[in-house]
Formats: structure tokens, C-alpha cells, sequence
């Protein structure tokens, strides 16, 4: 039985009042790991130094390989069309692994408590937690929805809660260490297309790097009075560079190869890397498997899905309410755009939560007997003890 792939939002529960009652941004707030940019108009992953890194992993030995190598061939050859042909591969390479790393992979909008239950905030008792499940029928087929504790919504199917990012994502596929930012179902394609290009790039690299050589000890092989260690001295010294492309370009082109390789088996068999590392569907098969060309249609040439939420969206006043103390006593103190801060007050304040919840249970002891404070530090785990 075929899943739609529409079902990837849900509809959830608003309260009446959706004024904000302050202009805030929902950036200004939002607790995920992510950075976001240009008051809300660019965000990227939690590791932007490894974007860093593979950007110049990339565009380094590029630079080499266009001023030198490239360069010496086609003076070599008089004809400059392989030299444009790889910038232009080198050019889209940047392009796809930009786009993968700032576009929203689907990062799904966090709700508060009460407004995830279809409640207001004063109609929430303290005993009242929403169900870990919820059931949903599409047809003649059931699945379940899994409620996440940290954003506050059930997820839509196949969605999953980052660690790396503290973001629950649609179609979450897997955190790229490449990017340093997740993938899923909004920039997946862009991460295939980059995959793409990066292996049409490194062999490339690889053959160029290799004709540079042989090229370069035939010219020096054409001169009598040099013997063969002299060709070799005088030839490597020219050289020396595009043997280190070589190396790269090797070892790049096997692992990228190699990555590229297994996701175009996932998308064949219309599974997420996800699911593939959790063996979902080892024992039955997928119910989004819709065949081979309707599932290459669905991940690369699909309709563009639309973003969630905007970063720059108001915040709401059942969204702001529970944060508004420590808000504003961030914003008199100039520390707002501190997250860092923000999230050390957050912390304490659950912290002190945890104290007051414990020490209102209905004890009859003497809050000022050991045995009262025992019972309160064994309630707490080694963690909450340490922090506090």
C-alpha cells in the first residue's frame, strides 16, 4: 500500500489570540542550534567551521589545479575548452554545497505545551501530558505520529528530531558532517546534486593531474644531453603540485564515489538514510517505495515543498508568555541576541522548576529533616545535581 507523499504537514491546534505582544521575531527566541543570519532571512547548521572546512577542502587544491595545472595544459594544447569546462563544474560544486547548507532542510515549528494539547494556557492542569502516540488513518492504512517533548508537536511521518541542530526536521535524513547542517526534505536534492558534481569534479582533477605529468617528462624527454634521473629531477620539479592532485583527487573521488553510490541506492528503493540505518523496512518493504521512476521524480525533480515557517514571523503571546521574565530581564540587560545567556538562564530556571515541584509533593516531613532533603537529591538526576 502506497503512503502520499502530501502527508509531510500537520494542521496543529491554535488558540484565539495570536497577536504578538511584542515585536519579536521568532529568530530572536528560537531555541534550536542552528545560526540564523540577516534577522531571519539566512540560516544555516550548527557547524558552520566545517562548512568552512570543506569549502576550502574543495576550492584549495581547485585553485592549484586552475592556475597551474590547467593552466599548462591548455597552453600546452592552445585550446582553453577544459579549463572553462572545469569551472564551470567547479562553480556548480559551491553552488550545490551552499544551497545544501543554507537552505531550511523543513525544520518544523515549535509549539508551546498547552497549544500542542489544543489548549489554553490556563486550562492546563499540571498532571495533564499529551499522549507519546497518535494514531492517524490515510486510507486504508494506519500510522503513527511520535510527539517530541523538546518542540512540543507530533511530527509528521518520517520526521525526526536532529540532536546535532535541536530542530525536528520533515523527512529528516541524516546530519551531513560535510555541511555541518542537516538534511532533509527540502534540501536533499540540493545535497544530491552537490554529490553529483563533486564526483564528476575529482576525476576531472584526476586525469588532468595525470596528463599534466606525462606531458611535462615527455618535453623534458625530448632533450639529449638529460639522462633518465635527470628527466625525472627536472620534470618532478615542474610537476611536483599535480602529484598532490593526484592524491586528492584519488582518495576524494573513492569516498564521494562511494557516498554518492549508496544514497542512489536509497532514493531506488524510496528509503531515508535514517531508515536505512535503523533497518525500518527489513522485514516488509517500503510503503513510500512508489518504483523506480516515480521515487527519482519525488526526491530530485518534485515541486519545490514551501518552508515551514519564516524565522521572521512574530512571535505569538501563548509563544512568548512562558519565556516573557527572562526575556526581559535579557533584553534591560543588552543580552538578547546572546543565546548562549539565554539558554544558561533557560536551564537554571527548569533547574529551579524541578526544586519547587519536588519540594510541593505532599510530604509529610519536616522540610528541615535529613531525610526530606535526601528524598529531594535522589529525585534529581547526577546531571541536575552538578548544574546546580
Amino acid at each position: 500500500m502506497e503512503i502520499s507523499e502530501e502527508i509531510t504537514t500537520i494542521k496543529y491546534p491554535k488558540t484565539e489570540d495570536r497577536s504578538p505582544i511584542t515585536k519579536y521575531r521568532y529568530y530572536e527566541l528560537h531555541t534550536g542550534f542552528n545560526h540564523v543570519f540577516c534577522k531571519g532571512f539566512i540560516q544555516t547548521g550548527p557547524q558552520t567551521e566545517k562548512l568552512m572546512a570543506c569549502f576550502f577542502a574543495i576550492n584549495f587544491p581547485s585553485l592549484i589545479l586552475l592556475s597551474f595545472t590547467m593552466k599548462n595544459i591548455c597552453e600546452h594544447e592552445k585550446n582553453f575548452s577544459w579549463f572553462w569546462i572545469t569551472l564551470v563544474i567547479l562553480i556548480l560544486v559551491n553552488l550545490f554545497l551552499f544551497l545544501t547548507a543554507f537552505v531550511n532542510p523543513g525544520i518544523l515549528k515549535r509549539f508551546p505545551y498547552y497549544e500542542s494539547l489544543g489548549k489554553t494556557k490556563e486550562s492546563v492542569e499540571t498532571n495533564d501530558q499529551p499522549f507519546p502516540w497518535l494514531e492517524m488513518q490515510n486510507g486504508e492504512r494506519s500510522f503513527k505520529l511520535k510527539y517530541c517533548s523538546t518542540c512540543n508537536i507530533y511530527r509528521p511521518p518520517r520526521s525526526s528530531h536532529s540532536s546535532k541542530s535541536n530542530n525536528c526536521v520533515l523527512k529528516f535524513d541524516h546530519h551531513c558532517p560535510w555541511v555541518g547542517s542537516d538534511v532533509g526534505l527540502r534540501n536533499y536534492r540540493f545535497y544530491i546534486y552537490f554529490l553529483f558534481f563533486v564526483t564528476i569534479f575529482s576525476p576531472n582533477t584526476l586525469i588532468a593531474g595525470i596528463y599534466h605529468m606525462v606531458i611535462t617528462f615527455q618535453n623534458f624527454a625530448k632533450d639529449d644531453d638529460l639522462d633518465n634521473m635527470g628527466i625525472f629531477s627536472k620534470g618532478f620539479s615542474k610537476c611536483w603540485y599535480s602529484l598532490l592532485l593526484i592524491i586528492y583527487a584519488f582518495f576524494f573521488f573513492y569516498y564521494v564515489t562511494k557516498l554518492f553510490w549508496y544514497h542512489i541506492k536509497l532514493i531506488s528503493k524510496g528509503i531515508t538514510t535514517k531508515e536505512d540505518r535503523n533497518r525500518t523496512y527489513i522485514k516488509s518493504p517500503s510503503p513510500y517505495n512508489q518504483g523506480l521512476w516515480k521515487n527519482w521524480k519525488n526526491h530530485l525533480f518534485s515541486n519545490f515543498h514551501p518552508i515551514p515557517f519564516s524565522y521572521r514571523d512574530f512571535l505569538s503571546e501563548n509563544e512568548i508568555l512562558k519565556l516573557r521574565s527572562d526575556f526581559k530581564q535579557l533584553k534591560s540587560k543588552g543580552k538578547l541576541k546572546k543565546k548562549s545567556n539565554f539558554k544558561k538562564l533557560q536551564q537554571k530556571k527548569m533547574n529551579k522548576n524541578k526544586l519547587n515541584t519536588i519540594s510541593t509533593q505532599n510530604l509529610d516531613l519536616d522540610s528541615n529533616s535529613e531525610k526530606n532533603k535526601n528524598i529531594q537529591l535522589e529525585s534529581l538526576s547526577s546531571e541536575d545535581i552538578e548544574k546546580m
